[in-house]
């Protein structure tokens, strides 16, 4: 039997920021659905307080989703990623009339490192439905976390956030 080996390895650090990207397997669209989606916010809620992860951003697409979390204990990332994914594959493999099918590919995770990081990384998971094609404006995208942020710190600071900490190499794709 051959194991799959993570390129690179992942690095679990205690106290740690990370940026956490999820694709579907294959790149199918999965996650296609306003109705799915939601379930899919559900679930990563529930998950997320039940591994004490804090999520500061998120945002669900078709066929990937990307998180900025906070984990306090290094053993808690791959719990809660696992956990996640067999979650929300079991529930969409029901919904679809499917069994035992593969959703998730596999994660990649990044150690947020620095504030500009950190905000840059909040921004980028912002924008990703324009990037995508998929909303024209972030506020029109109710599957990400700009909504919440809108709310809780106003769109002054968010506008000066995207200004000061801008997203280099930024494209729409198609």
């Amino acid at each position: 039997m051959r194991m799959e080996i993570h390129r690179p390895p992942h690095l679990y650090l205690d106290n740690q920021v990370y940026f956490i990207t999820g694709t579907t397997f294959r790149h199918y669209f999965f996650m296609e659905t306003d109705f799915k989606k939601r379930l899919i916010l559900a679930t990563l809620f529930s998950v997320a307080a039940r591994n004490n992860i804090c999520l500061y951003a998120w945002v669900i697409m078709s066929t990937h989703y990307h998180l900025l979390i906070r984990v306090s204990a290094a053993e808690s990332l791959p719990r809660f990623v696992r956990t996640f994914h067999s979650k929300v594959a079991l529930a969409l493999n029901v919904i679809d009339h499917k069994k035992n099918r593969r959703v998730f590919y596999q994660y990649w995770d990044t150690c947020v490192r620095t504030e500009t990081d950190f905000w840059k990384r909040v921004n980028y998971i912002h924008h990703n439905c324009i990037k995508h094609g998929v909303a024209e404006r972030m506020e029109s995208y109710p599957f990400s976390s700009y909504l919440h942020f809108q709310k809780t710190y106003g769109q002054e600071l968010l506008d000066s956030y995207f200004e000061y900490y801008p997203i280099i190499d930024y494209f729409k794709t198609n």
